[in-house]
C-alpha cells in the first residue's frame, strides 16, 4: 500500500514538474537562455532525426522498388514504368532549372548572396513562414532579405526572422505582419506599402487617388528602409479600389514569386555583413 502511494505521489510530482517547465518555456520562449536551450536540443536531436528520416526514406524507396519490381516481374504494364521515370526526370529537371535561374539572378544583381533549400513549410502557417537549411554558421543574419523566382526575374519571398546555427525561419511577404516600401515599376512617384493578408494575395496601400496604377502593373520594392534593394518584384496588380477610409487608393496584388517553385531561395547579405 505504501509503495502504491509512493508511486502515485511520484507520478504527480513528475507531472507537475513537466507542466511547470512547459509553462516557463512558453512564457520565456524569446529569452536568450531559452533560445540557447532550444538550439542545443535541436543540435543533439538532429543526428537521430536524420537517421530516422533516412530509415523512413529508405523504407519508402524499398517499398516502391518492391512494388515496381513485382509489377514488372508479373509482366506488368510498361506504361507504369514510363510514367514513373518521366515523373522523376521532370522533378530533377525542375530542381536544376530552379537553381540555374537563381544562379543567373545572383550573377546579374548581387554578389553577396547565399543559396538555400526550403526544408519545411508548416501547413498551419502556409502563408506566413518557411524554414531554410542555412543559418548562423553559413553567414545568415536576422532581417536578411530572401529572394525567389518570379517570371524570369527576381521576386521577394520574405525576410529572415529567426536564426539557429544550421537553419533559419523566414517570414513570407504574405504574412499580415509583413510591410515593405514599394512603388509601381516605371512610376517612381506612385509609391506606397505592400502588406500581407495571411492569404495568397497582397495589398498595395496608401496610393494617391490620382495614381496611374492599372490592372496588370508590376509592383516592385522602392528601396526605402534599407531592408530590400530597389526594383525587386513584389506582385502583379489584380484589382484596384479605394481604401476603407476613402482617403487613398489600394491595389490587390498576386505575389510575383512562384509558390510552386518555392524549393530554393537566395538570402541577400548586406555589405556591412559581408
Amino acid at each position: 500500500m505504501e509503495f502504491e502511494n509512493y508511486s502515485s505521489d511520484k507520478s504527480i510530482l513528475v507531472s507537475v514538474f513537466c507542466l511547470s517547465t512547459s509553462l516557463l518555456l512558453l512564457l520565456f520562449q524569446n529569452h536568450l537562455f531559452v533560445i540557447k536551450i532550444k538550439t542545443a536540443l535541436h543540435q543533439l536531436s538532429a543526428p537521430m532525426a536524420q537517421r530516422l528520416s533516412g530509415v523512413m526514406i529508405s523504407q519508402e524507396f524499398d517499398e516502391s522498388s518492391t512494388i515496381s519490381n513485382e509489377h514488372l516481374r508479373k509482366g506488368g504494364d510498361s506504361h507504369f514504368s514510363t510514367i514513373y521515370i518521366r515523373s522523376m526526370n521532370e522533378q530533377l529537371k525542375n530542381e536544376n532549372a530552379n537553381f540555374l535561374q537563381l544562379l543567373h539572378i545572383k550573377e546579374d544583381l548581387w554578389s553577396g548572396s547565399i543559396a538555400s533549400r526550403v526544408i519545411s513549410r508548416p501547413p498551419q502557417r502556409w502563408f506566413q513562414e518557411i524554414i531554410i537549411d542555412k543559418g548562423i554558421q553559413d553567414g545568415i543574419f536576422l532581417d536578411s532579405p530572401v529572394i525567389g523566382i518570379g517570371q524570369e526575374k527576381a521576386a521577394v519571398v520574405g525576410h529572415v526572422i529567426e536564426v539557429t546555427p544550421q537553419t533559419s525561419k523566414v517570414m513570407l511577404l504574405q504574412d499580415s505582419l509583413s510591410s515593405i516600401p514599394a512603388r509601381l515599376e516605371g512610376h517612381p512617384s506612385d509609391d506606397g506599402v505592400v502588406e500581407g493578408t495571411n492569404a495568397n494575395e497582397l495589398l498595395f496601400k496608401f496610393l494617391s487617388r490620382d495614381s496611374k496604377v492599372k490592372i496588370g502593373d508590376l509592383v516592385v520594392t522602392s528601396g526605402l528602409g534599407g531592408l530590400f534593394p530597389p526594383g525587386i518584384a513584389l506582385g502583379w496588380v489584380t484589382d484596384i479600389g479605394p481604401d476603407p477610409r476613402q482617403l487613398f487608393l489600394q491595389a490587390t496584388l498576386s505575389p510575383a514569386y512562384m509558390p510552386g517553385k518555392l524549393r530554393a531561395v537566395w538570402i541577400l547579405i548586406h555589405p556591412t555583413h559581408s
